[in-house]
């Protein structure tokens, strides 16, 4: 032990020895070992000090320098359910670093959002808005933000890619297709007119396909709509393949017109096919006039 002199006094003390009585003192050590934040230290009645693992609940002595550390460190290597756990955290700090720096496709991120505006609805704004830009930027450092007028032709570009694809369906459809018609006006007075194909695909199963649905500004009437489906048909290339429209009562006028042509046709057709010799007179007349038929007369 080392002595010093007491200034108040001027005797001699022992550090660590109370001047006052004589008697000896422990000074207090500090915990430094990192293990003492796992466990937690209890005294029993019989001044045993024992320390509990947080993690599994299992206790060890700890009350003589025999002890230390030791045995409390070699149960942080050990401990089943401490070693589950790291390995969890490590797997899903693993994970989440390689979300930040995995390297993404643009074009596939631009498409995907494209996809999502369609879905649900979206403004083309969304990808300006702060909060959106922000969890992007969380997943992936490397995401190059864009404009409402960059996610409108996103939109559109997946617009014309699978109506190409619905006029390449249309086109190898061996019967004939069906068409409906409708013509309806928005809770804001604004018309549209929406044209839905009907059709047997290969599979012989029933198959419908919204091929038009757009704003009309008026007049609304017969022989304007009539020509804008027909601009319809012809631009998806079905013009020569309908079988039947089913309309509403928008261009009943229109047919009215060609009833009486429609009647004509019919009573020609039971004329020809009255008797042999007029099927016979009428292919003659057909291959002398040169109308090329795949019909026999």
């Amino acid at each position: 032990m080392e002595e010093s002199i007491d200034l108040g006094t001027g005797r001699n003390v022992v550090v660590g020895q109370l001047p006052s009585t004589g008697s000896t003192v422990c000074p207090k050590r500090r915990k430094v070992s990192d293990a003492w934040g796992q466990f937690t230290t209890s005294t029993e009645d019989n001044g045993e000090v024992r320390v509990k693992c947080m993690i599994c609940g299992k206790s060890y002595a700890h009350g003589s320098s025999s002890h230390g550390t030791e045995n409390m460190r070699r149960h942080m290597e050990c401990c089943p359910k401490r070693t589950i756990t790291s390995s969890v955290d490590l797997m899903m700090m693993d994970c989440d670093t390689k979300l930040r720096h995995m390297k993404i496709s643009q074009e596939i991120y631009r498409e995907k959002m494209a996809i999502g505006i369609i879905k649900h609805n979206y403004p083309y704004s969304i990808v300006e808005h702060e909060g959106i830009r922000d969890v992007h930027m969380y997943l992936n450092h490397e995401v190059k933000h864009y404009i409402r007028n960059t996610a409108k032709a996103d939109c559109l570009k997946i617009y014309y890619r699978e109506k190409e694809k619905i006029k390449l369906v249309l086109e190898r459809v061996s019967g004939r297709i069906c068409l409906t018609y409708d013509i309806w006006s928005s809770c804001t007075t604004d018309g549209y007119i929406s044209l839905t194909a009907h059709y047997v695909d290969e599979n012989w199963e029933l198959q419908s396909r919204i091929l038009n649905f757009c704003h009309i500004p008026p007049p609304h009437s017969g022989a304007l709509l009539s020509d804008i489906v027909y601009d319809f048909l012809k631009d998806w290339g079905i013009e020569k393949k309908v079988f039947s429209l089913t309309l509403d009562n928008a261009i009943q006028e229109r047919l009215k017109m060609s009833s009486v042509a429609l009647h004509k046709i019919r009573e020609s057709v039971k004329y020809v096919k009255g008797s042999e010799a007029k099927r016979i007179k009428f292919g003659e007349l057909v291959q002398k006039i040169g109308v090329i038929s795949s019909k026999g007369s």
